[in-house]
């Protein structure tokens, strides 16, 4: 039985996710330096469709100041293992805005995972073409 190859940012760069109403990652983005995380979401943002498609994100959302012991230790897991990280709310932002989207909206449930919401803006259209 042949092995299956890991995922990586450079090879979905091709790929073309047709139009879907939703597109939902779990748990990927923290295992991401930002650098790659773009990458991922750029794909996916361009097979996106503004008004239509809603891009939601399943990870945990640090608070800016404050983590509790167990969001400071999946973070720095994070940092040893992968050079990525857990990301708070201003720097998920920041990472959304900075790849693109726009109507960014947290649903958060204390201190585990909460679901992270985003659109492509309408003058994104012309990317697509």
């Amino acid at each position: 039985m042949p092995l299956t190859t890991a995922f990586s940012p450079e090879k979905q760069s091709n790929l073309h996710l047709a139009a879907a109403r939703g597109y939902f990652l779990h748990h990927i983005l923290h295992d991401w330096p930002d650098k790659y995380c773009h990458q991922i979401l750029q794909c996916l943002r361009r097979s996106m469709v503004p008004g239509y498609s809603k891009l939601l994100i399943h990870e945990l959302i640090l608070p800016n100041t404050g983590a509790v012991e167990m969001q400071a230790r999946f973070d720095l897991v994070m940092m040893t293992l992968f050079g990525a990280m857990e990301r708070s709310k201003t720097q998920w932002i920041k990472l959304l805005e900075d790849a693109g989207f726009c109507n960014i909206t947290f649903y958060e449930h204390m201190d585990t995972d909460g679901i992270i919401e985003a659109e492509v803006p309408a003058e994104v259209a012309a990317f697509r073409a």
